[in-house]
């Protein structure tokens, strides 16, 4: 079903890792990782947005990214977190890789569904094919941030 062999080869896991002590610093920073990671993209678009005085564009983007941003972390973000955890990959590479195929993955379920519904489905797909690089891109700033609040070994 799920090879991780692979996905050894392709990530070289951190070495000299406290994994006991890692684990008990994480779970203090983990529900915050996951509530603000998912904004942190979010936000920024829309700072950019208003820069540019797009107010009313940045304020319906906002809303429809925090939906789908917060879906997805929930339902697909937790479960390859666990796995991530579970295998114990704890470097920045892993996260970010993952994150991209987070986005690449939601963008491919977001647009099937949509392509499922519409009458001109190749016009829709050539149209929000830039959507898939704003998904991966929002997807991958989200888990650095979640690697940065939640993962990244504290300084002590």
């Amino acid at each position: 079903m799920f090879n991780i062999n692979g996905i050894t080869r392709l990530i070289k896991r951190k070495k000299n890792v406290n994994v006991k002590n890692k684990i008990e610093t994480s779970l203090f920073r983990l529900p915050i990782a996951f509530l603000i990671a998912p904004a942190v993209p979010i936000i920024f678009i829309y700072v950019v947005m208003v820069s540019l005085k797009l107010q009313y564009e940045a304020d319906s983007m906002a809303e429809s990214l925090g939906i789908f941003a917060y879906f997805f972390t929930f339902f697909i973000g937790a479960p390859v977190y666990f796995i991530l955890h579970r295998y114990k990959f704890f470097s920045l590479k892993a996260y970010l890789t993952f994150g991209a195929l987070i986005g690449g993955t939601s963008y491919v379920l977001v647009i099937a569904f949509i392509l499922s519904k519409v009458q001109y489905p190749f016009l829709v797909f050539k149209n929000t094919i830039g959507l898939s690089l704003l998904a991966i891109g929002c997807s991958t700033i989200a888990s650095f941030s979640f690697w940065l609040i939640g993962i990244r070994p504290s300084k002590k």
